[in-house]
């Protein structure tokens, strides 16, 4: 069985923290961490957007995305579309490898 972590997981280790204290201490008032937890939420909200956008088509139908294609894009333009999305909303250190399962995961869903 794979381990699958979370986006807010993966994203809150990239910056040391764990997911579990944002949100508690998000529960409890701590204002930077209440804005901390709307960062990866917005940051969360684009990524599976960037991996909906490049797997629909101009009628929002979900299209085959050929893997092989998908991976060759990502080598020569830097990172995936999720990937790039997450570093524009100030998250840089999140790992590509870290996200690789969920998004796998994710496609899978989409039947891709």
């Amino acid at each position: 069985e794979e381990k699958i972590k979370g986006l807010p997981r993966i994203i809150a280790e990239s910056i040391g923290r764990t997911s579990e204290e944002i949100y508690r201490n998000s529960d409890r008032g701590v204002l930077a961490d209440v804005t901390k937890l709307q960062e990866i939420t917005l940051a969360c909200r684009a990524a599976v957007r960037a991996m909906v956008d490049m797997s629909t088509n101009s009628e929002g139908r979900v299209d085959d995305v050929n893997p092989f294609m998908r991976d060759m894009f990502s080598l020569f333009s830097g990172g995936s579309l999720w990937k790039k999305a997450i570093d524009e909303a100030g998250f840089p250190n999140v790992s590509e490898d870290d996200m690789k399962p969920l998004f796998n995961y994710l496609q899978g869903a989409l039947g891709l």
